[in-house]
């Protein structure tokens, strides 16, 4: 499997409290017996569902790394009342004080949910998350109320009462979890050699593999490593804080029963651990509360992983696009780039003067992905500076 330099998470991670998880843990579904198929669109790496609520369509994330959300403006639709807040903390370590509601009714599929319980987020400030376009977030909390299987071949959720309804073939991997606070986040136990962490099972993070360094530092320390610095991934309150990470090739980790091989993992401190749809979609995945088990039905072959690129992230601030991360081993480094350099020209598009809706396309459609080689034009103290760059292979 090849990886291409991206980073980006979005997860909200709760403390547990009992006043927030009383009303967190509140709903349930009014049909008794069931099984509703719902088909989801994966556009941005993300699963978009439709929802539902008072005869209107709503886009919502599905996403198990958070509790169930919905915008200020839905709630001001809706005339929800705060019943109390609390403050959140999101993947970056970034955190708010919000409000928790409840939403009297929302339909997914032909399944209804009742007095399920909400924080109220303005997700929307941040530009990537503003893109997606979502109006709320089917959190943890709400999915535990039933079992989710995530067929990510056909983009289909399929939700039911029993695991009994669905087709599970012999030989499938299963996982076990922890429920994680207020929130029900699904936790499970990743091991490195002989050292073990609890990570987050997320369906709202781009990723694959995210780790904290200090939790492996042991085991990987004579490992195949390059090294990056930059800003961190963004959260529901922003970007984290500049970093210094590494990509790593893990030999062997193991997550439950589940044994991967040659595969590259992100490793740094300060974030959450987490593990997202990147790797996720090579699975047919199952959520099941009722157990706490999590089962992955292969449906593509997880190869060794390398990782290529240019050796640059670019993140879009004010439409403008920007170095966020530089890999110090790469060409780019050497080259004399630097972070928050301003590219105004890729080759021959033009990214000076970009829309909003040319940022966040840009933004989940790296320009460079396709290319071999590229000309970057960045402006720095108000000169015009050209870099020659050339794809390469940073981690094998």
């Amino acid at each position: 499997m090849k990886k291409y330099i991206y980073l980006f998470t979005i997860i909200v991670f709760l403390f547990s409290c009992s006043p927030v998880q009383k009303i967190l843990n509140s709903g349930s579904i009014m049909e008794t017996s069931f099984t509703a198929q719902i088909p989801f669109t994966f556009d941005y790496k993300l699963p978009i569902v439709k929802t539902i609520i008072n005869g209107k369509t709503y886009n919502f994330l599905f996403d198990s790394g958070a509790p169930t959300v919905i915008t200020p403006a839905l709630a001001k639709q809706l005339k929800l009342k705060a019943l109390i807040k609390r403050k959140n903390s999101d993947s970056q370590g970034n955190s708010s004080k919000e409000e928790v509601v409840i939403i009297p009714n929302m339909k997914i599929g032909n399944l209804n949910y009742e007095n399920t319980g909400a924080f109220v987020i303005d997700f929307k400030k941040i530009f990537e998350l503003n893109c997606i376009g979502f109006d709320g977030i089917i959190g943890a909390n709400q999915m535990a109320k039933s079992i989710w299987q995530i067929d990510y071949q056909n983009k289909i959720l399929t939700t039911t009462n029993s695991i009994s309804n669905l087709n599970i073939p012999l030989g499938t991997e299963t996982i076990d979890f922890k429920p994680y606070g207020a929130q029900k986040t699904p936790k499970i136990e990743v091991k490195i050699g002989g050292k073990s962490s609890s990570v987050t099972f997320d369906t709202g993070a781009i990723s694959d593999f995210n780790f904290n360094f200090n939790n492996f530092k042991s085991e990987i320390s004579t490992f195949k490593t390059t090294e990056y610095f930059g800003n961190g991934g963004v959260g529901v309150y922003g970007t984290g804080k500049k970093i210094s990470s590494y990509f790593v090739k893990i030999p062997s980790l193991s997550i439950g029963n589940l044994v991967l091989e040659n595969q590259i993992v992100a490793f740094n401190n300060g974030t959450s651990e987490i593990i997202g749809n990147t790797f996720f979609k090579n699975y047919t995945v199952i959520l099941n509360w009722q157990e706490n088990k999590i089962y992955m039905i292969k449906e593509v072959e997880l190869k060794s992983s390398k990782l290529e690129g240019f050796g640059i992230s670019i993140k879009y601030i004010n439409q403008k696009p920007t170095i966020s991360a530089i890999y110090k081993s790469s060409a780019a480094a050497n080259s004399g780039l630097l972070l928050n350099d301003e590219i105004i020209k890729i080759d021959e598009l033009d990214t000076s003067n970009l829309t909003v809706a040319e940022a966040c396309y840009y933004s989940f459609n790296n320009p460079l992905k396709e290319k071999d080689n590229a000309k970057i034009t960045v402006i720095r103290d108000g000169k015009k500076i050209i870099f020659d760059l050339k794809k390469e292979l940073i981690l094998d």
